[in-house]
């Protein structure tokens, strides 16, 4: 009998090319079943195993790059992650106050580049398995610049955020701290 393997959430994210936040959202949803014997979350090698092989692309197209929609599909991404973001920074306002203003604009920001940066990692694998053409370059940049275009919205919205903040009257210390946290994006 083989040895059983467990993996810490870093050790995932390091392997998944994925920020630890976003093993642990996985985790939280049910996605990747993990064990949790003290303070901090095991992920048992099988259960790896099959979360990575629910996450393989089945569905994308063989004769051609496939499109944004149809890896998101593929995957189960939410193409309106930055969507939500303009609705979070809005909502951000409501009957908050500033430290929870900020609070709010730091974490929308975060969860942006978690999801950015887990769709990116499971793109470049297809980018690098589909055969070299001057077509097939030419869409990949498409799509990787319609994710930074979602990413440029995002850093616009934050930005947003801290000059409605200032016009609101705002501390400045919060104000600031807001226009730190859009250039994350």
């Amino acid at each position: 009998m083989s040895e059983e393997r467990f993996y810490s959430v870093e050790e995932v994210a390091a392997r998944l090319m994925v920020d630890k936040q976003t093993v642990r959202r996985w985790i939280k949803s049910g996605r990747l079943s993990a064990y949790k014997p003290g303070l901090e979350w095991r992920i048992h090698s099988g259960d790896l195993d099959t979360f990575l092989e629910a996450r393989r692309p089945t569905a994308l197209p063989k004769d051609r790059p496939p499109s944004l929609e149809e890896i998101a599909r593929a995957t189960g991404h939410q193409l309106g992650w930055i969507m939500a973001s303009e609705e979070a920074f809005r909502d951000a306002f409501k009957g908050r106050t500033w430290r929870e203003v900020l609070n709010k604009a730091t974490h929308v920001v975060d969860e942006v580049q978690a999801e950015q940066r887990d769709f990116m990692a499971f793109l470049i694998p297809i980018v690098q398995s589909t055969p070299y053409s001057e077509e097939n370059n030419q869409h990949f940049a498409h799509l990787y610049n319609r994710i930074n275009g979602r990413l440029l919205r995002a850093h616009t919205n934050a930005n947003e955020a801290a000059d409605k903040a200032e016009k609101e009257g705002a501390p400045e210390e919060v104000v600031n701290a807001l226009r730190e946290v859009a250039p994350r994006v």
